[in-house]
């Protein structure tokens, strides 16, 4: 009887041992965000103009999507290929103003950064259109980005910064 308790213990702590060695995921993205570099990606399959895809992300504890890198452009290019079947999604990138600038959802503006326009967008003179930068992941479009009418209604792509550990 002695013998049975020690191999059954014996055998307990070998399981144990065993399933503390798995590795333990540990995600610095919230449930249904994508981990890319040092932030968090969530693609959503809602519709809505570019104000309330703004809101949205807003209330998730981010911002529309701001591509910094040519990585980040080319990540979010080929993760929306893989999600929809070429639906647009808004990014982050708004007109200013009849200036023909462009600012991103947290204010900078685009011209301290790469851009990926498919053309120049000609937005100067069109005042009374609000503009706004969306993705569409066709391979025809190469990666580009596009001007859209912000009132128009697509899916959204949000960012935040990746939990920290510490």
């Amino acid at each position: 009887m002695g013998v049975n308790n020690g191999s059954t213990l014996l055998e307990e702590e070998k399981k144990l041992e065993a399933s503390t060695d798995r590795k333990r995921e540990c995600s610095l993205c919230l449930p249904g965000w994508t981990p890319q570099g040092q932030k968090c990606f969530l693609f959503s399959q809602d519709r809505a103009d570019w104000i309330s895809s703004q809101y949205h992300c807003m209330a998730l504890g981010g911002v529309m999507a701001i591509i910094r890198t040519e990585e980040e452009q080319e990540f979010l290019w080929e993760k929306t290929q893989s999600l929809s079947q070429g639906d647009s999604y808004w990014v982050g990138l708004r007109s200013s103003g009849a200036d023909g600038g462009w600012q991103w959802s947290d204010g900078s503006l685009l011209e301290k950064g790469p851009q990926f326009w498919a053309r120049d967008p000609d937005n100067a003179g069109e005042s009374s259109v609000d503009l706004c930068g969306r993705l569409t992941p066709r391979v025809v479009y190469s990666r580009s980005w596009f001007t859209f009418r912000c009132s128009n209604k697509l899916r959204t792509i949000c960012e935040r910064r990746q939990a920290s550990l510490t």
